[in-house]
């Protein structure tokens, strides 16, 4: 593994971490059969891009994730951020995150793994993002 192989890893590894929220997450940095643990469970990386897409609609403005360290080891990256943003019903969201990513020889995610805090999870984001999805499926909350 090249120094500069490793250091592609972090780059797109960073860049999935910067999107969540605020844009559409690049699904071509994933192999086909990735995946993507949180503590809500494991899925697809399409399941998650589709996850962490409908975030920013919940937002006024962009999440904010801040790269707090990041660290890379051959085809390991791990990233601590924390985020920071306020939701639609004018709830403040902060949370703090631990992220890893393990690439293949080709430089694809093959597995990704998203940590934290879950009770601040579910006391603001996950209700503010199942009221979302009730408006958009025409459903009651």
């Amino acid at each position: 593994m090249t120094e500069h192989a490793t250091e592609e890893h972090r780059r797109r590894a960073l860049a999935i971490v910067q999107s969540i929220g605020k844009t559409q997450i690049e699904s071509r940095w994933f192999t086909a059969d990735a995946s993507v643990w949180t503590p809500g469970g494991t899925m697809s990386a399409q399941e998650y891009v589709e996850v962490a897409g409908s975030v920013r609609h919940i937002f006024t403005t962009p999440l904010r994730m801040q790269v707090l360290h990041s660290a890379a080891d051959g085809q390991l990256v791990m990233i601590r951020a924390a985020s920071s943003g306020v939701l639609n019903d004018g709830v403040e969201y902060t949370n703090n995150y631990v992220f890893t990513a393990q690439f293949n020889a080709d430089g694809l995610i093959h597995a990704f793994e998203e940590f934290f805090d879950t009770a601040r999870a579910h006391a603001t984001i996950i209700p503010a993002l199942m009221r979302w999805r009730a408006e958009q499926s025409g459903t009651p909350n």
